[in-house]
């Protein structure tokens, strides 16, 4: 153990015998915990949006990381849903340089009126997409230090199916070339694995692929983690939360439909988790950070981010589709994704890039305040030619309102 670990598990006994002499006996509240990750664009927002909006009863605060220093993310679902409260954590990984903030705002949750009050009586921390969640599963587990008091009941792992084909080849082996790290640290730390946008599998060969998906997953990353196939994350919140129904409701295990039932949440949780899940295998393949690592047969190449944000003017419909459908402009990314003012439209539009090239454009909501095109870009390009990608999309900005 480094110094620096020894004397932070000083603290931490320290700073527990101090509350057990300050406290006594009183039964403090604990927060049971849903960490979701999952690489760029698999649908982790997706997923919590899903989980806000079938919660019922349940009185759910959300922890938002994203990599880049706008954090979309945390705008979608603050847009769609009513969670009781919404941390963001913007601009880094909550795996490294952020994860004492994460710690921080856990921290200050427990410590809140809202827990203490039942006002928030579950969890949820998204990670950003380049993530290697092994240390926050560690900070969410302790026994000690701030986070001793939130029960992490479930680490669920967001997979794109039809991005991770690429990586098995016909004799179902993840092949070399494609052997993307952070996915692999993401399935191996995983209670739970969802097997999300099967829908986007060709028809004819989506049950050979997803079986050749699942099994180079048990055999080779993570053998005891429950494998569900989604199409927008809908799945059973009793899934992957650690929730049930009152067994005279009538609802079905297996509903994903929005239900007025009441839930209730586990007093004593450990349903969900997987006796191992929290201990990463020690292999050079896990021992990474928050900068994704590609490998290909000549180099590796490491993320950069860039956002933009512009409030003065709308943007143009038809440079913004000129902009986004110029294949060697988007060529290096892995993801982008936005919530835009467009000329012509009173509501927010929506505008994705993931996957395998796929790009998404929806609308949201009508503006509810100062309308504001906000924008990240997130890639495996040098910085000059990031820099050159947020140049562009200023430019697709009207010169009037």
């Amino acid at each position: 153990m480094a110094d620096d670990d020894l004397e932070a598990s000083r603290v931490n006994i320290f700073l527990h015998a101090e509350n057990v002499r300050v406290f006594g006996d009183q039964q403090r509240p604990i927060l049971p915990t849903c960490l979701v990750t999952g690489f760029l664009g698999a649908g982790k927002t997706t997923l919590l949006n899903h989980i806000l909006t079938n919660r019922s009863n349940l009185r759910i605060a959300a922890a938002i990381n994203d990599f880049s220093e706008l954090n979309i993310d945390e705008r979608l679902v603050k847009s769609k849903n009513t969670a009781q409260r919404i941390v963001e954590l913007s601009n880094g990984c909550v795996c490294c340089n952020k994860l004492d903030d994460l710690k921080d705002a856990v921290f200050q949750m427990l410590e809140s009126a809202d827990v203490a009050s039942d006002n928030v009586n579950y969890l949820l921390v998204e990670t950003s997409g380049v993530s290697d969640p092994s240390a926050v599963i560690r900070a969410l587990d302790a026994k000690f230090g701030k986070c001793f008091r939130a029960r992490l009941d479930s680490v669920v792992t967001v997979v794109d199916a039809d991005q991770i084909v690429p990586m098995v080849d016909s004799k179902n082996q993840l092949s070399p070339q494609n052997n993307n790290l952070t996915i692999i640290s993401q399935l191996e730390c995983a209670d739970i694995i969802l097997l999300n946008k099967v829908d986007l599998l060709p028809t004819d060969e989506v049950e050979r692929v997803l079986e050749s998906i699942e099994s180079r997953i048990r055999q080779e990353y993570n053998s005891k983690a429950k494998i569900y196939r989604t199409n927008h994350c809908k799945v059973p919140l009793s899934s992957i939360l650690d929730v049930g129904f009152p067994t005279s409701s009538g609802v079905s295990a297996i509903s994903h439909e929005v239900s007025a039932i009441p839930m209730y949440v586990s007093s004593i949780g450990g349903a969900l988790r997987q006796p191992s899940s929290s201990l990463m295998k020690n292999s050079p393949k896990a021992a990474i950070n928050h900068l994704m690592t590609m490998s290909s047969s000549s180099s590796a190449y490491t993320l950069q981010s860039v956002s933009v944000s512009i409030d003065a003017h709308p943007l143009s419909l038809s440079k913004l589709q000129k902009f986004v459908c110029c294949k060697t402009k988007l060529e290096l990314l892995f993801r982008m994704k936005g919530v835009l003012w467009i000329k012509g439209f009173s509501e927010r539009c929506i505008v994705h890039l993931s996957g395998r090239g796929r790009l998404g454009f929806e609308l949201g909501e009508k503006w509810t305040g100062p309308p504001v095109s906000d924008i990240a870009f997130i890639g495996a390009a040098s910085e000059n030619s990031m820099n050159e990608l947020q140049k562009e999309f200023t430019e697709c900005a009207t010169s009037s309102k």
